[in-house]
């Protein structure tokens, strides 16, 4: 394996370079565009036409202002450059036209083979082209480099290791070197051959070329702008080429480049691009920002950052390649630019640390007209991650959203509120991402107490006061229960910040994209419970069955169990009722509550022939749940029951057996005061317990003699509840519900 070498260039190592080709090795050149590659690439090529005449010479330049994107095209430059040098050294080849449908390497074997020596191939920008074709080109040359045909000089901006894959894939068969610039000679060389051209006549020009050299670090392309900076100067200002210019005439930042059309960002436009594509030279990247550059841990490979010109190795220490680069860099990635940089990448965490170092007045963006597609691709990256986000939780999608208003856009109150349609007031939600002044949520309170009812349409950004517009953006937002609805409000009331055009766009988009996202994960905490729920159920049912015969004698003991098992899964009160063997009246058998002082199911007893006397005999008329989100407003409610047990939302669910004949019901409440909703409650309750816990009573029914006698039979079968019943055949009308549920329960033969 080949190590790398880092190397400035000057005389000697381009007189190294031509000796190792002429001892038959190959060479690879690495290094950022314009530091110097191309120059070196054509120093060789001439070297060897003078000194070497009898060389066979091919140079390929890959990147073309046609890309290379086909093995008919690279076969065809190929040919074309082979037939080039035939013509040179007076060998005469046929044309392969058909030479597409061949090796790209075909021309060059027969070259090879005709002059019966070593070809030197000088080959740049190799990384240009597509992978696939790049990969094809490298194992070609690999193979006749170790069959000794080829002799080969490859520039690339990449690590070209990389481009080969499979057994024996590493590219070893070169010696390779990281290209850093020009020592500071051969700089003052470059120099002086620019200064002629452009008819630049320093004051001073040995202080005006060491100047230039600190400056760029021996960069050829920041010195072209630095001095074409000068002659636009000259230009703007009427100065005669024939005066001198002054070495406080240099620009000492990117920012004070006189260049038309050209600002310090796309210069450097192309190097951005490739850092944020390398999350992996990140951390090394803020190192050098914070001047802590003993912390890189440093490699024989290249980093990414010394491919790409921002960094050159100095002293066995990474730093940066310039203090032209390093004052842009550390302009562009100051808290907000990293921020941006993590953020894009869906790195939130890492994101939001960088932004909270800011203070609140230096996030408030866009920033400047240059700013505005930055934080606009960071919006949108934000609105994809909270779409993501969606599918964990609901306070996850929250929090980002919080975040993000705060940090991205600046705004110094995001507010969650939460309205109750039975309390009719506005309930602040904390976060504790998005702390809020007093004084503030207080202001909030009254812009929002108005706000008592949503859109008929449902979630959608809502009319704020006059008094308030542009200082805040309120939006209605979906809650986990029917009778209550949230509110999200982002705002810079406290500041008396105007919202300016750009930022409302940008907040308003953001904003859809949450409310979106915030329906998504509400819909997905629902079912969630939902199933959460029907597992709970589940476990009672077979907890109850469990306990047939062991804990559980009677069926009054089912009840007692079920009820307080049913308690814990969130209601406050839990109470059964039972229809009579006779089928004409409903009685409450046990009532399981906060309160034990009033007992619902004492209270409750009422005849079947009237369903609009109670809800009791309604639901059994009906056979369907009834769920009441006021009790105090329902009709059909005894008020005297309402008010002793202070009764808000309650449901009651039928229990049916077999046939779907109504036996009793489960009057139930939440330990929150809500119904939780028709949605919700409606499927929870009588999906859940008329088919899972309710099947207990399934084979539980009461048949009429045929001979109209007043008694009825109460028949078993499969059911172990139904079980629990064995050995009551006959029921007459004396006995009541009590004297059933203290009957034994006969379990013998359920297993």
């Amino acid at each position: 394996m080949f190590s790398f070498g880092y190397k400035l260039i000057n005389r000697q190592f381009k007189k190294n370079l031509g000796e190792l080709i002429l001892r038959g090795e190959s060479i690879i050149l690495l290094g950022a565009s314009y530091t110097g590659k191309r120059e070196v690439m054509n120093h060789l090529y001439s070297d060897l036409l003078k000194n070497e005449p009898d060389s066979i010479l091919i140079a390929l330049k890959l990147r073309h202002m046609s890309p290379i994107t086909s093995s008919q095209k690279l076969s065809q430059l190929i040919e074309e450059e082979v037939q080039r040098e035939a013509i040179r050294i007076g060998l005469k080849l046929p044309k392969i036209t058909d030479s597409w449908k061949k090796s790209c390497f075909d021309p060059i074997d027969r070259l090879i083979s005709e002059a019966r020596k070593p070809v030197i191939l000088l080959a740049s920008n190799v990384d240009s082209l597509g992978h696939y074709l790049a990969r094809q080109f490298l194992n070609g040359v690999r193979t006749r480099v170790e069959a000794r045909g080829l002799i080969v000089v490859l520039s690339g901006e990449e690590d070209l290791r990389d481009l080969v894959h499979g057994p024996n894939s590493e590219f070893n068969c070169a010696n390779q070197y990281v290209i850093q610039g020009f020592d500071e000679t051969e700089f003052r060389a470059y120099i002086s051959k620019g200064a002629e051209v452009l008819k630049i006549i320093f004051e001073s020009p040995e202080e005006a070329y060491q100047v230039l050299w600190d400056r760029t670090g021996g960069n050829p392309f920041l010195l072209k702008l630095l001095l074409w900076s000068l002659v636009e100067r000259r230009l703007r200002s009427s100065i005669s080429l024939d005066e001198a210019i002054k070495v406080s005439d240099i620009p000492d930042s990117l920012d004070k480049i006189y260049t038309p059309g050209i600002y310090e960002i796309d210069v450097m436009r192309h190097t951005i691009r490739l850092i944020a594509r390398k999350p992996e030279c990140w951390k090394d990247l803020e190192y050098l920002l914070h001047g802590e550059p003993e912390k890189i841990l440093l490699k024989n490979v290249p980093s990414p950052l010394e491919l790409f010109g921002v960094a050159a190795r100095r002293n066995c220490r990474l730093r940066f390649s310039s203090p032209l680069k390093a004052d842009f860099f550390r302009q562009y990635y100051n808290d907000i630019g990293l921020g941006d940089l993590y953020a894009r990448n869906g790195q939130w965490t890492e994101a939001f640390e960088r932004y909270s170092r800011l203070d609140m007045e230096e996030i408030v963006r866009p920033l400047n007209i240059d700013d505005r597609s930055e934080v606009d691709a960071t919006v949108t990256s934000l609105c994809a991650f909270l779409h993501q986000a969606a599918t964990e939780d609901v306070s996850t999608v929250r929090n980002l959203f919080a975040q993000g208003c705060r940090y991205v856009l600046g705004f110094k109150e995001v507010t969650f509120w939460e309205y109750d349609k039975h309390e009719q007031n506005w309930q602040f939600q904390p976060l504790e991402v998005a702390p809020v002044q007093k004084d503030a949520k207080e202001e909030i309170r009254k812009l929002i107490s108005k706000i008592t009812e949503p859109k008929p349409e449902g979630l959608d950004l809502v009319d704020v006061p006059e008094r308030w517009k542009g200082l805040a953006i309120a939006a209605v937002l979906p809650s986990l229960r029917s009778n209550q609805y949230g509110l999200v409000v982002i705002s810079d009331i406290e500041r008396d910040i105007t919202i300016s055009r750009e930022r409302q766009e940008l907040a308003e988009k953001l904003l859809k994209h949450f409310l979106k996202a915030y329906t998504h994960a509400i819909s997905v905490e629902r079912n969630s419970a939902r199933l959460r729920a029907r597992e709970q159920h589940v476990q009672i049912v077979n907890s109850i069955f469990e306990s047939l015969g062991k804990d559980v004698l009677n069926v009054k003991q089912a009840l007692i169990m079920a009820a307080g098992k049913l308690r814990k899964l969130g209601y406050k009160r839990v109470s059964f009722c039972l229809v009579d063997p006779e089928a004409k009246r409903i009685k409450g058998v046990w009532d399981a509550s906060d309160d034990p002082s009033v007992n619902v199911a004492g209270l409750t007893d009422y005849a079947l022939d009237d369903p609009d006397a109670d809800l009791q005999p309604y639901v059994i008329h009906t056979r369907r749940p009834k769920i009441i989100p006021d009790a105090g407003k329902e009709p059909l409610a005894n008020p005297r029951v309402v008010q002793l047990a202070k009764m808000k939302a309650e449901a009651i669910v039928p229990i049916l057996n077999r046939i779907e004949d109504a036996i009793g019901t489960v009057h139930i409440e939440r330990e929150d005061g809500a119904c939780g909703g028709e949605d919700i409650l409606r499927h929870r309750m009588n999906a859940q317990f008329s088919k899972t816990f309710m099947k207990l009573f399934s084979d539980v029914h009461i048949d009429a003699l045929e001979d109209s006698s007043k008694s009825a039979i109460l028949k078993l079968r499969h059911n172990p509840l139904g079980r629990a019943f064995r050995g009551i055949h006959t029921a007459t009308t004396s006995q009541t519900a009590e004297d059933i549920l203290r009957q034994p329960c006969i379990v013998n033969s359920c297993y």
